[in-house]
């Protein structure tokens, strides 16, 4: 980036991955997303399909437990850049992450169902039969 840039920017951009989506018409309709990186400005989002993106949205990001007010600034076919329009606000919609450290050397212990655990799973495997069939696999190509 260039100083240039950074200096129109106004504020650092931070590199996340981040789990999000685009919420409007009253927050009745919701868009998934990613958040590719943030700073106390604005921030880079992927979507899958942006042709259904408003232009003006609320941001939420459950990991972080915040919503915020975003404008659209430019966009590519699938990554927006936004600004943010409001302060962040605490969201009722938060999710905690636990990540546990993998040390080396340390013992992975992996223990079997309990034979009345494997009974009930077999249990439920008869009670929906034509879901847990297999199902033939079609070639790709056209059919005929």
């Amino acid at each position: 980036m260039t100083d240039e840039e950074s200096e129109k920017r106004g504020s650092r951009r931070n590199r996340v991955l981040k789990e999000a989506f685009a919420s409007f018409n009253e927050k009745f309709s919701a868009v998934p997303c990613v958040v590719r990186d943030i700073s106390e400005t604005g921030a880079k989002l992927r979507f899958m399909d942006m042709a259904v993106v408003p232009d003006r949205f609320t941001l939420v990001i459950p990991l972080d437990g915040i919503q915020v007010e975003c404008e659209r600034q430019w966009a590519t076919s699938r990554d927006c850049g936004v600004r943010f329009t409001s302060a962040p606000e605490q969201s009722r919609l938060r999710r905690s992450q636990v990540v546990k450290a993998y040390r080396p050397g340390e013992a992975v212990i992996v223990t079997a169902p309990s034979k009345t655990q494997a009974a009930d799973e077999e249990a439920d495997a008869s009670a929906f039969p034509d879901y847990n069939r297999a199902r033939p696999q079609r070639a790709f190509g056209r059919r005929r």
